[in-house]
């Protein structure tokens, strides 16, 4: 597949992913997509390997607003989207779709520029929900995981729970930080359960079969991880630099 061109879609091309790619000597192109407002953006050659893309600004105004990102101890810059064209399949005025992003001069020079598209969006991600290998689930729904159902099924509290999303080589890892206070409980046991309340989710069930089929999910017997203000926070979602470095503790199931 040496001089293939990939257009990546459904989560962040990050620089691991694209380090895949370009050992197969082809090239990696992000692509913003939103099932409500259609393409958002492309990259261009300038940003091969980027998570960097042109803002189509002839069907779509976009702003920033800056916020904390919910149940994280994040701040983001949420993108707010406006449709401009009467042909849109959606009316929308500054829509808020929990994605954050940096706009910015494209100064590239690339065609999307000489029509126009010169201004570029990079960094995007969610930061309101999981979007690892491709699946995508609000992170309200996983909140209720953590704080409520684990703890019914294994006992503790909501602080005793934390899942991590981050990024292992060419693929995301799902992270299931449990306290080990909770005991000598299997992670197997662990895993299946959280699996099996992912299942109970919309579009769980198919979430649930792409993580099992990656094996992407792990759990740790580790305390959840303190953010910059001391808080445990139960949600760290990809993007996080101080949950960057390797983890450690695997709870190995019998």
């Amino acid at each position: 597949i040496s001089g293939a061109r990939f257009w990546t879609a459904g989560e962040a091309l990050t620089p691991a992913k694209a380090d895949v790619i370009h050992r197969a000597g082809a090239e990696a192109f992000a692509t913003y997509w939103v099932s409500e407002l259609g393409p958002v953006g492309f990259s261009c050659p300038h940003f091969e390997g980027q998570n960097t893309v042109h803002c189509f600004r002839d069907a779509l105004a976009v702003v920033t607003n800056r916020q904390k990102a919910p149940g994280t101890d994040s701040e983001v810059n949420s993108l707010l989207f406006t449709t401009l064209l009467p042909s849109a399949s959606f009316f929308v005025i500054n829509l808020e779709l929990g994605d954050h992003g940096v706009i910015g001069p494209a100064g590239c020079g690339c065609s999307f520029s000489s029509l126009g598209f010169d201004t570029v969006i990079s960094e995007i991600r969610s930061y309101t929900k999981l979007t690892g290998r491709g699946a995508t689930l609000v992170g309200t729904d996983i909140l209720r995981i953590l704080e409520v159902a684990l703890p019914a099924r294994f006992g503790g509290s909501p602080a005793d729970y934390q899942l991590v999303e981050q990024e292992a080589g060419a693929g995301t890892r799902i992270v299931l930080r449990v306290n080990p206070r909770m005991g000598n409980v299997p992670a197997s046991q662990i895993r299946e359960f959280f699996l099996s309340e992912i299942r109970k989710l919309f579009g769980g069930s198919l979430t649930s079969r792409i993580w099992t089929h990656a094996d992407s999910v792990e759990v740790l017997a580790a305390p959840p991880i303190a953010g910059s203000t001391g808080k445990v926070l139960p949600l760290h979602l990809l993007g996080s630099s101080e949950l960057s470095k390797p983890a450690t503790g695997v709870m190995h199931a019998p």
